[in-house]
């Protein structure tokens, strides 16, 4: 009479089967958590970027562009209807290493809007210590200087937008390098 059940090396053969499929399982979350990353940040990105063309809008229709001169060092967030539920808030000098990655917050000392990044393996940034992205209102003028550099005496103002403070590239986690953002 034949027994039923599993030989030891059928057991074998299931259990490194299993194996080899979860560790490709769990590669391909981490692939969609980083292009997941990606998106949420541009997303933000570019919704802060569309506020302040509207605060723009508002000022050159009353006339007022030089005025947008006082929004420079505020905070990005501020021009939001609604922040998102990843927002810190504003902080006092922190240390980008007690930071939870994943959270946007402004730097009050330096006037900048940070995202410390959760993934940060796949970010290229010229900062050091843990991988996050610095953005800043710069002024748009209609004749910059050679350094880039806005000067108050010559130059009309024409807008306003967030731009990132350093260069900085998302990697693609499947080896290919993205196109640079910033």
């Amino acid at each position: 009479m034949r027994r039923a059940g599993f030989t030891l090396l059928e057991l074998l053969v299931v259990i490194c089967i299993v194996a080899v499929l979860a560790l490709h399982l769990n590669r391909r979350l981490q692939l969609l958590q980083v292009d997941a990353e990606h998106a949420a940040v541009e997303h933000v990105v570019g919704t802060l970027r569309s506020a302040v063309a509207l605060e723009v809008a508002s000022h050159v229709l009353r006339g007022e562009p030089a005025s947008l001169r006082v929004l420079l060092d505020t905070n990005p967030m501020d021009r939001l209807a609604e922040r998102p539920g990843n927002y810190l808030g504003e902080l006092d000098a922190p240390d980008p290493t007690t930071v939870p990655g994943g959270r946007w917050y402004f730097d009050r000392g330096e006037r900048v809007l940070i995202y410390r990044v959760r993934h940060g393996e796949f970010v290229e940034t010229p900062l050091p210590g843990p991988s996050r992205i610095r953005f800043k209102y710069r002024l748009l003028t209609a004749d910059s200087t050679p350094d880039g550099e806005f000067e108050p005496h010559g130059q009309e103002i024409r807008g306003l937008t967030l731009t990132a403070v350093e260069p900085y590239r998302w990697l693609d986690p499947r080896g290919a390098k993205k196109d640079q953002t910033s």
